[in-house]
């Protein structure tokens, strides 16, 4: 058996969750005749993320379930990660934890938000299968708010990717 780490002993990543909310959970039943139902549900993920300050960015994660034959229901729920990070502390860059890391941190909740929304619903509950997370965001599109602020504010990108030999932080 190995030994467990404790808390003081975990390893930090240099980033800190200051908030997490649904912004959106909904569950919509279908016409169960329709024709044009899929056999199996198709699950839908996207997501976006903005800064929102010199070491504050938020994370969305949206997650669907498109309704199929046998269960003609239509979910979906919207998680928010505000989070914080401690520039020359951090293991990876803000823009990557952004994109890979919080993303797989936010998904077990918008997994448990839809699992929970659903088993209120006729159909019970739908959970949502396994996925590798690193291969969706790898997949997801770059076009997100913070790449807009990014254009806008080149010192705010160096900050949020990694380069801060400026010695300063903006704003």
């Amino acid at each position: 058996m190995t030994e467990r780490i404790q808390n003081d002993e975990l390893p930090g990543a240099g980033f800190l969750l200051t908030k997490l909310y649904a912004v959106e959970q909904t569950a919509q039943v279908e016409d169960a005749d329709a024709t044009d139902l899929p056999a199996e549900r198709p699950v839908k993920i996207a997501w976006d993320w903005r800064v929102l300050g010199p070491r504050e960015f938020e994370v969305l994660l949206a997650l669907g379930v498109g309704p199929a034959k046998p269960t003609p229901e239509r979910l979906s729920v919207t998680m928010v990660g505000r989070f914080m990070f401690f520039p020359g502390e951090e293991t990876v860059p803000a823009k990557a934890f952004a994109r890979y890391n919080a993303l797989a941190f936010l998904f077990p909740y918008g997994r448990e938000a839809l699992t929970s929304l659903s088993a209120r619903g006729p159909f019970g509950p739908y959970i949502l299968p396994p996925v590798n997370m690193a291969q969706v965001a790898a997949d997801l599109p770059n076009a997100t708010i913070a790449e807009t602020q990014f254009r806008d504010d080149r010192s705010l990108e160096a900050v949020f990717s990694g380069d801060t030999s400026s010695g300063s932080l903006p704003g």
